[in-house]
């Protein structure tokens, strides 16, 4: 019997990250914590995991191939960063 579980990822500094999650991980929020944007997922802790990429987009910037990108959410620190997740290829 498989029981989901939260797992939470922390971006670092970079504009482009992918990280490695349970497959099929469904993304439910994102937030500040401790001054980094962090990912909330509920996952299957046995699942395989796989590669998904976040862009993280300040106010103002322009926003690369938006067509490939979906929109995760916004959050607040010292400066508004915006959330989008890339599309596989």
């Amino acid at each position: 019997m498989n029981r989901n579980t939260i797992w939470k990822y922390t971006l670092g500094p970079a504009e482009v990250q992918t990280i490695d999650v349970p497959a099929f991980a469904k993304l439910l929020t994102v937030a500040q914590q401790d001054g980094a944007p962090t990912l909330w997922f509920e996952v299957d802790p046995e699942a395989v995991t796989m590669p998904r990429t976040f862009v993280v987009i300040g106010t103002g910037w322009e926003i690369p191939e938006p067509k490939r990108l979906t929109y995760v959410g916004t959050t607040h620190s010292t400066f508004v960063w915006h959330l989008y997740e890339q599309d596989a290829v």
